[in-house]
């Protein structure tokens, strides 16, 4: 869990804007915050285009909004 692990942590992906944008969302999501501010780390300002023919891009938005459908406390 992103309360309980040591810090600071690193997170890198290529163009640092799939695998590392999903990280920081799911982390601001662990620890509480709105889950539009989590939504807004995967978005076209940090270079996250999750068109249809980017399966990959895709897939993190899937990933982000399946963690978000379960309730809080079990975060």
């Amino acid at each position: 869990s992103p309360r309980r692990g040591p810090a600071p942590g690193v997170v890198h992906c290529r163009a640092g804007a799939g695998r590392t944008g999903l990280a920081a969302a799911l982390y601001l999501a662990a620890t509480g915050r709105a889950p539009e501010e989590a939504r807004a780390q995967l978005s076209w300002r940090y270079g996250h285009f999750p068109y249809a023919w980017w399966r990959e891009r895709a897939a993190m938005d899937e990933s982000l909004e399946a963690y978000l459908a379960r309730p809080p406390a079990a975060r």
